[in-house]
Formats: structure tokens, sequence, C-alpha cells
């Protein structure tokens, strides 16, 4: 029983030791404080990553790399990796880098001292005359989903390398980086500075007081500025910390006169649009194509709506994806949208297109404002040789020939009709002798070759084709050749103009049809994506297939009535 008691005794003595196989150093363990100093953690045949959370509490990291070393010895292979760990005190006094855990294993505690004496501090006061960093807000009152721009101005006075920072810390807003940082010289407190800015746009999502934490920017910069910029100053680098003041900013709720549905607030705020062709003249078919675009200032363009736009009766609507662009120019955001729809008119006669009235709050002067595109009218005249569509004629003032009149420059000699007749009979004997020469001219081609030809150049005739012609670029999942013989078809099917998927929906009331059709509509103007090219294939089999079942059942109850 006692050896038992002794044997379960050593096991646990040698169980912290077991864990303890990671060796572990620092390549000093007496320093200064604002000195760094390696910790090196060897890992011999291992994958396993070490957790520097520990280190955290008390070390700021500065940086890691690795190494790794494959040996082979009488057919036995192993491997040996290495990681550098760059740290630097956060306080004076006797400190320990605490046990990291790597896998299953652990590294052993390490102790170092760290001192405060007058080289540290005549080395802080390097970095604290010649670093400077602050954070400045344009403005440090605005409303919820109003960006603020934030400007990091870093001031440096001696050479410095391995420039960083810490990432911003703002669960209650939005920030992202505009454009690339820049430098210029600056002079601050009476000396000259190289300055590196680095713009910031910052959008609140909640109401209240918005506080933008410290930031830390660290870097390194020669220890000792006599030795200028030489090979020597180079290996002798003293880690720094720049910290910005922290940031209060103001956050208003959206004005009771605004509706948060939509809540548009800017500085100033522009609607224009542009027509093509400019004429106000348009005829059955043709495309008009009207581009709107929605400018300001103050705000983001993914705050900008997505405006709805009404178009009158007999014309067709395919809006496009809309572009958008952000700049920041004079520490003021800029944005833009602007909307394309591509139109196209089925019908003659006047058609108006509504105003468009957007409203906007004014974050200048706190009001509710309002801009507006008036209506826009155009006329549509018929097709070219086409007076089916037209409108009714106005009535003519201009007087009308009388038919009974005779026409007094009609020829009547009979030998202008003989020279008439010459005339027919030689241009039909060249165009015979042309049309032979060419056929003889022509080199000669297969029927294998002139068949393919034909089923390439040859458009469909009838319905049955067009339709065999609307499957089979189903079956390719061409988008615009489905496109193109889904309208030939429904124009053969209904024996009516079709201009556009769009009126294949006015023309039937097949839900399944119809939904498909929007999806195919998304797709070919907006650029989504359409993937049931096999779904519509069989919808218009089924569609057609019933439409005929439907004709043939009306046509027998017509000839054997009940």
């Amino acid at each position: 029983m006692i050896k038992k008691s002794l044997l379960i005794l050593s096991l646990s003595l040698m169980l912290p030791f077991a864990n303890a196989t990671i060796m572990a150093n620092v390549d000093h363990a007496d320093l200064e404080l604002g000195q760094s100093l390696t910790l090196s953690i060897t890992l011999p045949n291992s994958g396993d990553m070490p957790d520097l959370a520990p280190l955290k509490a008390n070390f700021n990291i500065y940086g890691t790399s690795s190494s790794s070393q494959i040996s082979i010895i009488n057919g036995q292979r192993s491997s040996q990796a290495t990681f550098d760990i760059t740290l630097m005190p956060k306080n004076a006094g006797k400190q320990f880098i605490p046990a990291l855990k790597v896998g299953n294993d652990t590294t052993a505690q390490i102790a170092i001292n760290v001192s405060k004496n007058s080289a540290s501090n005549q080395t802080n006061a390097l970095a604290k005359n010649n670093l400077l960093a602050e954070l400045i807000p344009t403005k440090t009152s605005s409303y919820v989903g109003v960006p603020i721009v934030l400007r990091l101005k870093i001031y440096v006075g001696v050479t410095v390398n391995n420039l960083s920072m810490d990432n911003f810390n703002l669960p209650n807003a939005k920030i992202q980086p505009q454009g690339k940082a820049i430098q210029y010289q600056d002079t601050h407190n009476g000396r000259n500075y190289q300055v590196v800015e680095q713009k910031y746009l910052l959008t609140p999502n909640s109401v209240g007081t918005l506080s933008v934490p410290a930031l830390q920017i660290r870097g390194e910069i020669p220890r000792n500025a006599n030795r200028g910029n030489g090979f020597f100053a180079m290996l002798d680098q003293q880690p720094f910390v720049l910290t910005t003041k922290p940031v209060d900013l103001t956050i208003k709720p959206i004005p009771n006169a605004m509706n948060p549905s939509n809540w548009l607030p800017a500085s100033q705020l522009k609607l224009s649009e542009d027509w093509q062709p400019k004429a106000t003249t348009i005829r059955v078919g043709e495309a008009l194509t009207r581009n709107i675009t929605l400018e300001t200032d103050g705000v983001p363009a993914s705050s900008l709506p997505e405006l709805q736009f009404s178009n009158p009766k007999g014309i067709n609507a395919y809006p496009e994806k809309y572009n958008s662009s952000d700049t920041v120019a004079n520490n003021k955001l800029h944005a833009s949208k602007t909307f394309k729809i591509v139109y196209v008119a089925t019908q003659a006669g006047k058609v108006e297109f509504p105003a468009t009235n957007v409203k906007w709050w004014d974050i200048d002067n706190n009001k509710l404002q309002q801009v507006t595109l008036p209506a826009t009218n155009f006329e549509v005249l018929p097709e070219h040789g086409n007076a089916n569509n037209s409108i009714s004629p106005t009535p003519s003032s201009a007087p009308q020939k009388n038919s009974s009149t005779p026409n007094e420059t009609a020829p009547t000699s009979k030998w202008f009709y003989i020279s008439m007749a010459i005339a027919a009979a030689w241009i039909i004997t060249m165009a015979g002798i042309y049309l032979l020469w060419r056929s003889r001219s022509k080199p000669k081609t297969s029927k294998q070759k002139f068949a393919t030809d034909q089923l390439t150049t040859l458009e469909p005739r009838t319905e049955k084709e067009c339709f065999k012609a609307l499957l089979n670029a189903c079956q390719q999942q061409n988008l615009s050749t489905t496109n193109q013989y889904l309208i030939r078809w429904a124009a053969f099917h209904w024996q009516t103009k079709v201009y556009s998927v769009a009126d294949i929906k006015d023309l039937q009331a097949n839900p399944n049809l119809n939904q498909l059709l929007d999806q195919f509509t998304q797709a070919l103007y907006r650029g989504e994506e359409f993937n049931q090219f096999q779904a519509l294939a069989d919808e218009l089999t089924h569609f057609t297939k019933q439409k005929a079942q439907k004709t043939t059942k009306t046509i027998l109850e017509d000839f054997y009535p009940h």
C-alpha cells in the first residue's frame, strides 16, 4: 500500500515536468523600460503554434517570425521549428514571461528584470520630441448614418522603421480608410516635420456619445540619433509607441419630420437626368435611354435610396443595375448614384413620364428639403410603313386634289409605251446574263455544307420552327439568344407585335411562367444570375400543350354541340 502511494505521488510530481517539454528562452533578461527583448520558442517535431494571448497583459507584441530545420540522420527524419517574438514590457520591476501553451505542451515561465534609468529616459525623450500623432475629426456632432471624416496625422522628425497601428475598436460604428496615406511637410510648434496622413470615414449606427478610443502607433527609431542612417544604426533600433488622445462624438437621432424608411441626410443634394436621343419624338419599337443621377455631399453612396420611377402606359421599361461612387475631397465626402433605364414604346400616341420627387434632410440647416425632376413628354409615332398603331390623324388644312381631274402630265403618245417595253426587256435580259455568270463562277459546294449553311443562316419562318429554336437556346443556356427567340415565338403564337418579355406577361396569366419571365428579365437587364433555363423550357412546353388541348376541345364542342 505504501509503495503504491509513493508511486502515485511521484507520478503527480512528474506531471508538470511532462507538460513543460517546449524549450523557451530570451536573448536578455535584464533590460530597461522602453527596450525590447526577443522570446524564442523551439518546437521539435511539432506543427502546433504557441498561444501568445497571455503575453498581452504585461507586454506589447511588436512582431513574430519563424524558421524551420529538417535533418535526416541514419534514415531517421526529424524537424525543428523556432518562433521568435519581439516583446516590450509595459511596466518596470521584476516581470515574468508566463508559461505559454503549445498544443498539449507548455513552456516554462521566465523571469526578467526591467529597470528604469537615464538611458531609457533619453530614448523616450528622443521619441517624444521627434514623433507626434493626433486624430482629428472634421466635426464633433452628426446624425446617425451620417459619416464623419477622421484624419490621423503622424508627425515624424527622425528616421522611422516598421510603422504600424492598432485596428479601430468601434462596435457602434463602421470605419473605412479612404484612399492611400499621403505624405507632406508641415510645421508644428515651430518645427518642420514629415507628416503621414490617413483619412478614415466613420459612419455611426447608434444614437448617443460615440467614443473613439486612443490609437497606438508602433515603430522603431535609432537608439542613438548621432549614428545617422548607417549600417550600425539600422541594427541598433529602439521600439516606440505613440498614443493619440480619445475622441468623443455626439450622434443625434433621426428628426421627427423624417420617415426613418426614407431617411436621406446630406449637406446638399442634386438630381439630374439625361435622355438619349434628345428628340421629343420617337417611333414605336425604338429604344429611349434615360440616365438619372443623384449626387450628394455628406453621406456614402450606399446610403442613397434606390429610386423608383413610374412609366406611362404603352411603354415597356428595362432598368439596368445602378452605378455608384464615393470620393473624399477637401475633407468632404461626395457620393453619386446613376440609374439607367431603357424604354421601348409599344403604341403610338402622346406619353408623359411623371415628375420624380426626392425628400432629404439638410444637415447644415436642420430642415426638410425636396428636389424634383419635372415631367417629360414624348410624341410616339407609328413604325415606318405601318399605320396600324398610329393615333387618329390630325385634319390637314392643305387642299386635296380632285381625283376626277385628268392628269395633265401623263404621256399620251403610243411611242412612250413602246420605249418603256423595250427598256424593260433589256433590263430583264441583262439580269439573266448576270445571274448565269454568277452561278458558273461560284465554287461548287457539297450538299452537306449547303445544308449546314442553311441551318445557320435561315431564320425560323413558322411558330413550330421558332419554338424549336427557343428550346435549343434554353438548352445552350444562352441568355441573349433565348430572349431573341422568346419574343419571336410569342409574336407567332399570339399573332401580334411583341417587343419584350414584359409583353408576354400581358398576353397570358400563367403564374409559374410569369415568375420565370420576371427572373429572366432581371438577369437580362440587371446582370443577375439566371439558372432556370430548363424550367423555362418545360413551362413553355406545358403551356403550348395546354393551349393546343384547349383549342381542340373548343373546336370539338362547336362541332358536336350539346
